[in-house]
């Protein structure tokens, strides 16, 4: 538990500094927190059965970048994975907005990279040559998602599958303070 600790701490230290220090020339806005519920999952083309309710909770921090009124975050949190276990993650996400209705109503697409604790995943990942930092594997995922009012928004994201399934989609709501 020390170790998840640890690691997430590490992951959020950058983070940790004042908005005045991490001000940055392409940057525009300020950090906004967020909280986040995990929802459930797909696994798409799954030769077993998969947990798909995977109920959780996360807390971020969001941030405009200047450029097409893109965003990134960064969040942590604690989900039950796709075995039934509870599961550690944390990561960094962008996205921009693809479309737009009355400025009330976005669609944005963007990208996750992260880490959650699976492991049952070990050395799967290591077999294929990922960096494992203890039971924490790496995520890689597409992100597509709704925002409504700048402060409401549902996602999900999609990445490469584990096991025997070909794809897993998630689905999670974000509330922006």
């Amino acid at each position: 538990m020390a170790r998840v600790i640890v690691f997430l701490l590490a992951l959020m230290a950058p983070f940790a500094a004042s908005s005045a220090e991490l001000e940055v020339e392409h940057l525009s806005g300020e950090w906004r927190p967020f909280v986040g519920v995990s929802i459930a999952s797909k696994h798409v083309g799954a030769d077993r059965d998969f947990q798909e309710f995977n109920p959780g909770v996360s807390l971020g921090l969001s941030r405009r970048i200047g450029w097409r009124r893109g965003e990134w975050g960064l969040e942590g949190g604690y989900f039950q994975n796709s075995y039934d276990e509870g599961s550690f993650y944390a990561g960094l996400w962008a996205d921009w907005p693809v479309a737009s209705i009355e400025d009330r109503l976005d669609v944005r697409l963007g990208g996750f990279f992260g880490y959650a604790e699976y492991p049952q995943l070990v050395d799967e990942a290591e077999d294929f040559g990922a960096l494992v930092i203890g039971d924490f594997v790496p995520l890689v995922a597409a992100q597509a998602s709704l925002r409504i009012d700048d402060r409401f928004s549902l996602l999900t994201r999609f990445g490469p599958g584990i096991e025997d399934s070909d794809v897993i989609l998630s689905l999670q709501a974000f509330y922006f303070f």
